[in-house]
């Protein structure tokens, strides 16, 4: 599958989810509401707690998308604990795949989780964050550049931001970037960008 097709199959994907999202989000589409005083929960969907202290809670995330330069499908897989609301640690695993390299990253990294309800009621299921993290990045190398079936590892490090929609206290929808800094260069690359164009996590 070449990287354009691959592109056009996650943000295809990617809009799936966001009208998904949007159906989901809007009682009065799903349901036709008529009175008012409904809740959330009258309506099958669990109310989001904004309030609530989140410390101690462990989460799983899965997302697809792309790396570019160079250009692979992209796998994320991660695990998250809060261990300070509104701080987090985890492990993410990026697993990158075209015809002639296949990447695989995992970092251990720092999130700090922004809470927009506290600038208007409407945001509160909307939740930006930024993260950074340290590790390590594989690549298997059939075939790029002077570069013939080799493989090495080296240090990464990277930075980045990402958002998520949340649907429920449990579950929440989203999208995710990240820059990769590699400082010691592995294939003549020092550098590659990321993005889980689509998200998925489950809170436990």
């Amino acid at each position: 599958m070449s990287i354009h097709a691959t592109r056009a199959a996650v943000l295809g994907c990617a809009a799936l989810l966001s009208v998904t999202t949007g159906a989901m989000s809007s009682p009065a589409l799903a349901q036709g509401r008529s009175d008012p005083d409904q809740t959330a929960t009258d309506y099958g969907r669990d109310p989001v707690d904004r309030y609530r202290d989140e410390t101690g809670i462990v989460s799983l995330r899965t997302g697809l998308g792309f790396t570019a330069d160079p250009d692979t499908f992209l796998l994320g897989f991660e695990g998250d604990y809060v261990f300070s609301d509104p701080f987090s640690t985890g492990v993410l695993v990026q697993l990158g795949v075209d015809d002639d390299l296949t990447m695989v990253s995992p970092v251990a990294y720092l999130r700090y989780r922004l809470d927009l309800g506290e600038l208007s009621p409407s945001l509160e299921r909307v939740e930006p964050y930024l993260q950074g993290g340290l590790g390590l990045t594989y690549w298997d190398v059939d075939h790029m550049g002077h570069f013939r079936n080799k493989d090495d590892t080296e240090f990464l490090m990277n930075f980045g931001f990402g958002v998520e929609y949340r649907l429920t206290n449990h579950i929440s929808a989203g999208s995710h970037m990240l820059f990769n800094v590699i400082p010691n260069e592995i294939f003549d690359e020092r550098f590659y960008f990321s993005w889980e164009v689509a998200t998925l996590r489950y809170r436990f």
